[in-house]
């Protein structure tokens, strides 16, 4: 709820009830879903890739903590910017160990990344930073609690 209130306040939410806006709800919780329950060693191996890049010798506990409470802020950056810098579309095993239990692929995460994209610049370019954004709508929602 704190990423989509995030993304509410960047500007970058689909219109709500639009099928754009459903999609993304579906994408952010079934993505969630596939990094945090997934055995499919393709999606586990993008998820701790993608931390590994961001966030180096943190990335074990990152993955542990990730696996608990699913998405921060710096996790799904961290997915973003891997998967759009390093595609693992094209080897297949990826989007179907999403598809087989997830039923969400490369055209979700292609929407995710980009609203992701659009609310982090147009929050820069009010001189606002999307974590800190988060954090403050994160400490908003039931249990106040601001995760990392």
């Amino acid at each position: 709820m704190a990423l989509l209130a995030t993304f509410q306040d960047a500007g970058a939410l689909p219109p709500e009830s639009s099928p754009e806006a459903n999609r993304l709800i579906k994408a952010l919780i079934q993505f969630q879903a596939a990094f945090m329950k997934s055995r499919d060693p393709a999606v586990s191996d993008v998820l701790t890739r993608a931390f590994s890049a961001k966030l180096g010798s943190d990335t074990p506990v990152t993955v542990q903590a990730f696996r608990s409470g699913g998405w921060t802020s710096e996790s799904l950056e961290a997915v973003v910017d891997y998967v759009t810098d390093s595609p693992p579309w094209e080897k297949g095993s990826f989007e179907q160990g999403l598809r087989a239990y997830y039923n969400v692929g490369r055209q979700d995460f292609e929407l995710l990344a980009r609203v992701f994209v659009t609310a982090r610049l147009d929050l820069q370019r009010r001189g606002q930073n999307f974590h800190q954004v988060y954090r403050a709508r994160r400490l908003e929602m039931p249990g106040g609690v601001t995760q990392r």
